[in-house]
């Protein structure tokens, strides 16, 4: 009896470097397709500010819109739920202590969110943690978006 030889075609596969870019978090070694994480958070501004048409209010928004290298970095989803809970932590404190949901703010009340958002991003982006759960549905859990609006 002869021996069948088989031989199998591989089909050659082409991946985009533009997608296969690291997370930015110390210790992550995932690579693949990532979440753009706005460091300031500005899409919950964009979203709980969208009643006024202040030149602030379109000045954030076409901001957020341009997607500027300094505005974002790249988490994989784990750790893009992982800094958004830290996120829903100080967002809870801050508006516990200005007596007033994020609605309400002034922009300088917002500006200053904003700033200690975006520091509490790069404290965090330092230091090796355990990601959250990448298969939960994290951003954002229902009763937070409400609880901010509110």
């Amino acid at each position: 009896m002869a021996k069948v030889e088989e031989r199998v075609k591989m089909a050659k596969i082409t991946i985009s470097t533009k997608d296969a870019v690291r997370c930015s978090k110390k210790g992550c070694s995932y690579r693949g397709p990532l979440d753009r994480h706005h460091l300031r958070h500005e899409l919950m501004f964009v979203k709980v500010f969208a009643w006024r048409s202040d030149r602030l209010y379109r000045k954030l928004v076409k901001r957020y819109e341009e997607f500027r290298a300094e505005d974002i970095r790249y988490l994989c989803r784990g750790h893009h739920g992982e800094i958004h809970e830290i996120y829903d932590d100080i967002i809870t404190t801050d508006q516990a202590t200005a007596g007033k949901r994020v609605m309400g703010y002034n922009w300088r009340q917002a500006r200053k969110l904003m700033a200690r958002l975006r520091k509490a991003y790069f404290a965090w982006v330092r230091v090796k943690t355990k990601q959250s759960n990448p298969t939960s549905d994290r951003l954002p859990r229902e009763g937070e978006k409400a609880r901010l609006i509110q």
